[in-house]
């Protein structure tokens, strides 16, 4: 995304660009911590990155209705976003099943 952000405008590049950049970051963030936490303690971080990813993904909803990226742009990046929740979720899961004793 950071990348493709170049090409933008600057209206839009410093605006909800930035915003998706920043969510993108916090993902990246949220994931790394989740993934250092013990098992009992990551729930709450998965909870918030599920929230995250959906964030990410109205955004990019919205910059594809203002035409800020193009159809090919956000078909990629959806489908990403869409394993990303996927992924996220099934983590989630994992976490918060009992374990056997």
């Amino acid at each position: 995304m950071y990348q493709a952000n170049i090409q933008i405008n600057k209206r839009d590049r410093f605006g909800i660009s930035l915003k998706t950049e920043m969510i993108c970051l916090e993902l990246l963030e949220s994931s790394i911590i989740a993934s250092y936490l013990p098992k009992n303690e990551k729930s709450t971080v998965l909870k918030i990155l599920r929230v995250k990813i959906e964030l990410l993904k109205q955004l990019l909803r919205l910059t594809k209705e203002l035409n800020v990226i193009n159809d090919k742009k956000y078909i990629d990046w959806s489908g990403r976003l869409i394993e990303i929740s996927k992924m996220n979720n099934s983590w989630l899961n994992w976490a918060t099943k009992e374990s056997p004793s």
